[in-house]
């Protein structure tokens, strides 16, 4: 059974008779809902449409017969806890020259996207990996890698990204984008890989 994206609120009543405690079955961002079961002590109710909805005001009181929650409603409802979410990730890759820290003149664009990205987000954190091709010794990738690595945590630094929030990794020539032979240059190869968070 796929599961469904829920929302439980303390809403505060408008009116009287307005629920104050209530679940609402949203729909996955994949598409589709699947369905909740709400249940205490007293009874339950299976939510299983996507905007359904149903109150658990009183864990003396079994939950309410569902009703269907407009979208209009949902989004004025819940537009705080909607806000909060974080934004979805972000990947750039970075191409670098060979045997070199220096980036590819066609990464710049990429580059300079994953800077602004990193300014627009608030608490943002980032992966950070390096590669290299098989161009030189596995000792000098692995030291080619990191270093290129270290290059793209400076500048998410410098863009206002705390350093202990950046994770870092380094694997020398051993996960190819591209497999070859060695000594073969790959500029594919050559990259950091960032998640910006």
């Amino acid at each position: 059974m796929k599961r469904g994206a829920v929302v439980v609120a303390l809403a505060l009543a408008v009116g009287a008779c307005a629920p104050r405690n209530y679940v609402v079955l949203l729909d996955n961002p994949g598409g589709g809902s699947g369905k909740v079961i709400v249940s205490n002590e007293k009874g339950r109710q299976v939510l299983d449409k996507s905007g359904s909805a149903t109150t658990i005001n009183r864990a003396t009181k079994p939950p309410s017969t569902p009703w269907q929650l407009g979208v209009e409603k949902i989004q004025e409802v819940f537009a705080k806890a909607f806000g909060a979410r974080p934004p979805r990730f972000t990947k750039f890759t970075i191409y670098f020259k060979s045997g070199k820290t220096d980036v590819e003149p066609t990464s710049e664009l990429q580059y300079r996207a994953m800077l602004a990205e990193v300014r627009r987000r608030p608490g943002v954190d980032a992966t950070v990996a390096g590669h290299a091709d098989r161009k030189d010794s596995d000792e000098r990738n692995e030291i080619l890698s990191l270093l290129r690595a270290y290059k793209v945590r400076d500048a998410l630094v410098g863009a206002g990204v705390p350093i202990e929030r950046i994770e870092m990794d380094s694997y020398g020539e051993t996960r190819p984008a591209i497999p070859t032979a060695d000594e073969v240059p790959e500029l594919r190869n050559r990259r950091v890989e960032v998640t910006v968070r």
